[in-house]
């Protein structure tokens, strides 16, 4: 129903009312997110005001749970209808979505432990409003950075239920996937770099407009929450590698019932682990702006700390096998995604040294001023690149351990930093000039006169004579 005529914006006269209410719903719910059963409450009383809701009666649990579910779908409606006002409630939808994430999150905890139809009316909110949030990223979004960090914190939080039947770890990320692939062309495009083409990247095609709607102010800000988001799913791939090592910490039989359910489980974990690469690759190889560096190194080295926990569990356990998945996710972190983290940390950290500013006096204009950069930020870029050499240099030592355990070639996945092997080109050596009694054989080689070879003798003897005299 349209919206009375008390409760209309009212932009040109200031502060309307549908902005007071949004941000008066967003304090309260801020406050109550702690206390879960307070956010029933109020949903509530949003949804069913009367009387004996503002008495101190309590909502019962199936009542709270269909409270909260319409309290979603109306936030749902009410952002749509204030988009549809654009730009004028640009600022009250900003406000609105983020009071639907609070909610949104509230509803998926009722949802796990409910049964039967209320779980089922639960996970169909969340899936509309997962495929809601998706169309709404990806749609006309106006150029607002608070709408649309509201928009990916949303997005964010409800990927999950996307495709909650099919559990498919690539259509999950996929929406999360393509936002980073249009930040990151963005960037580049900004900064006017050239493209390169890549061949997963042929079919997307992705208009300049709406790389205009990405600006250099509101990238790093939303790849920020990205990564975020990424560390997140990476303590819960910690938490499920703590389970799946707790549980085949005992001895297994092969072939049971609990190895098969392990193997599962371990094969899951790849998965997940190999959509999440994708997604952090995309930072790793795209052109984001430098003061975003340092988010994304931070955020491999909890990737390479989280594949070590893997690896550990799997040299744990002998009956666990090394699967197909998990040689594909080796071969994506430590080789692919290696050699883009080689390459931006060269890009970032090469150069140490800057050139200082122009100087007014003439005398001191012809000499370069170099500077050196400050002592902390130096100690803080020194042990960031410590820190990712020695994860990355852990997980290579587990995985030559699992290779020489399961007799398994798994060395030439991992990309290495600089060549350990060399050999010498004597093409590539310099000629020395030869003295009087040096000269060249049949083969090449370097032959000495015998009038040098005997001066030689009889030096050694002399010397030799000499130590025996002060030793007698």
């Amino acid at each position: 129903t349209p919206l009375p005529v008390y409760l209309r914006s009212r932009p040109a006269r200031g502060r309307g009312v549908v902005l007071i209410g949004a941000e008066i719903l967003l304090a309260c719910l801020s406050q109550l997110a702690a206390a879960g059963e307070s956010v029933d409450c109020l949903a509530a009383a949003v949804v069913r005001p009367a009387p004996e809701r503002f008495a101190g009666v309590e909502p019962e649990p199936t009542c709270a749970l269909e409270c909260v579910a319409k309290l979603v779908n109306g936030l749902r409606g009410v952002v749509a209808a204030l988009l549809r006002l654009k730009p004028v409630a640009v600022k009250d939808a900003s406000t609105v979505l983020s009071s639907l994430h609070i909610a949104t999150a509230r509803l998926a905890e009722l949802a796990l432990g409910s049964t039967g139809e209320n779980q089922a009316l639960a996970y169909g909110c969340l899936r509309d409003t997962a495929q809601w949030t998706v169309g709404l990223v990806q749609g006309e979004l106006p150029n607002d950075l608070g709408l649309m960090k509201s928009a990916v914190v949303q997005l964010t939080s409800s990927q999950a239920f996307l495709q909650i039947e099919s559990r498919t770890d690539d259509v999950e990320l996929e929406p999360v996937d393509q936002l980073t692939l249009r930040m990151c062309r963005a960037s580049k495009f900004h900064t006017r770099q050239p493209d390169e083409d890549d061949e997963e990247d042929e079919d997307d095609d992705v208009d300049e407009q709406e790389l205009e709607k990405f600006t250099l102010r509101s990238i790093p800000a939303l790849a920020t929450i990205v990564l975020a988001w990424l560390k997140t799913e990476l303590h819960r791939v910690d938490w499920a590698i703590a389970q799946l090592r707790r549980s085949v910490s005992v001895e297994l039989e092969s072939g049971s019932d609990e190895l098969d359910r392990s193997i599962s489980v371990e094969r899951r974990i790849c998965l997940r682990l190999s959509a999440l690469s994708h997604v952090l690759g995309r930072m790793l190889a795209g052109s984001l702006p430098k003061a975003m560096y340092d988010q994304v190194i931070r955020s491999f080295v909890d990737l390479h700390r989280t594949w070590a926990l893997l690896t550990r569990a799997k040299l744990a356990c002998a009956l666990l096998p090394i699967t197909e998945s998990y040689i594909d996710t080796l071969s994506l972190i430590c080789s692919e995604l290696n050699t883009h983290a080689y390459t931006l940390i060269t890009e970032k950290y090469s150069n140490m040294i800057g050139t200082a500013p122009a100087v007014a006096d003439s005398k001191k204009k012809e000499k370069e001023a170099v500077v050196s950069r400050p002592k902390s930020k130096v100690m803080r870029d020194s042990s960031l690149v410590s820190s990712l050499v020695y994860q990355m240099e852990l997980s290579e030592k587990y995985v030559i351990q699992l290779s020489t355990k399961f007799k398994t070639p798994l060395a030439h996945y991992l990309k290495r930093s600089t060549v350990r092997d060399f050999r010498i080109k004597k093409s590539d050596i310099p000629e020395m000039p030869l003295s009087d009694n040096e000269a060249l054989d049949d083969d090449g080689d370097i032959v000495v006169s015998d009038q040098e070879e005997e001066e030689e003798e009889n030096s050694s003897d002399g010397r030799e004579g000499g130590k025996r005299a002060r030793l007698e």
